[in-house]
């Protein structure tokens, strides 16, 4: 018996330590196709890396906005600008609040925020934040925040993007992308923001859902707000405007919005603006450009800013 477990014990970190070579060697040589389980893709939709690129040599900023793609594609540092508030936006997609966890551990002591306005809805406490890992851990260095997050997780696809991240960031080919401005149809902005050439939403019927957050969202949540908090920074926390039906689709949204109030000053968006689902929208969940313009100055307006 005592053989046997002196046996195990040795096989374990053998095992492992294999494991994690066959992963670099799948990564390194092996196209996407063949690698359902491990998604590393550096400078993907959203120009992820050149915002923490951009994050990395930013130093102090008056405001710091945090969340989902609703976030870098709904506050323009451009307004604040206008303003003389100088900003940063460390959204990304799909981002929940176990990625803005890690994103605010690694940037809140380089960009030193006096305000942190914090883009809620109820999807970034539904979803279990797998899709918005991946593209955390290809687009920055990997450190024991990564680790963390991946434990958190509990997902095989993300256990593996970690491990080939690792690697790339040890051979130093993470920062070989040439940064560009435009892809497709979106624009970087300095700051963070993402400004899609204008379109326009043809509203259609969304399915009714019910907001049921997942636990270790709201803890992670929990925990950035006591880490700002800690910091003495203040918070505020913003549901951007969404499409009328997408915003009726959820049948208990009374009950996340009391949820949110509890927290921190809540400021919901989604009533009193003088903004149209066909004319302000570009798809059900995000404004276009002519709505960010309404809904940025509102904010400011709401924040005792006055409007740009």
């Amino acid at each position: 018996m005592k053989r046997f477990l002196q046996s195990v014990l040795l096989f374990l970190p053998i095992s492992m330590v294999g494991y994690m070579l066959l992963v670099c060697l799948w990564g390194q040589f092996l196209p996407p196709v063949l690698t359902p389980n491990m998604r590393y893709k550096v400078a993907s939709y959203g120009f992820m890396d050149q915002r923490l690129q951009e994050a990395r040599q930013t130093g102090k900023v008056n405001v710091l906005f945090l969340g989902s793609s609703r976030t870098y594609r709904g506050f323009d540092p451009r307004l604040f600008a206008q303003v003389g508030l100088s900003s940063f936006n460390l959204g990304s997609r799909a981002q929940t609040p176990l990625q803005t966890k890690l994103l605010v551990k690694r940037y809140l002591e380089t960009l030193q925020p006096d305000t942190v306005i914090f883009e809620v809805s109820p999807l970034i406490f539904m979803i279990d934040g797998v899709e918005s890992s991946l593209e955390v851990l290809a687009n920055d260095r990997n450190d024991r925040h990564s680790v963390a997050m991946v434990a958190q997780l509990k997902n095989l696809k993300s256990l593996n993007t970690m491990i080939y991240g690792f690697y790339h960031d040890a051979i130093n080919q993470q920062m070989s992308v040439t940064p560009v401005e435009v892809f497709e149809d979106d624009t970087y902005v300095p700051g963070g923001f993402v400004q899609k050439d204008l379109a326009f939403y043809s509203p259609v019927p969304q399915n009714q859902q019910v907001y049921q957050p997942r636990p270790e969202q709201i803890a992670a949540f929990e925990e950035i707000l006591a880490l700002l908090k800690a910091q003495g920074v203040t918070v505020v926390l913003v549901q951007s405007p969404m499409t009328s039906g997408l915003y009726a689709s959820y049948t208990n949204m009374p009950v996340f919005k009391q949820a949110m109030r509890a927290y921190a000053p809540f400021y919901d968006f989604n009533k009193g603006l003088p903004i149209d689902d066909s004319a302000h929208f570009y798809d059900a969940n995000h404004l276009n450009q002519n709505g960010v313009q309404v809904f940025n100055r509102a904010l400011l307006d709401t924040l005792g800013y006055g409007q740009p």
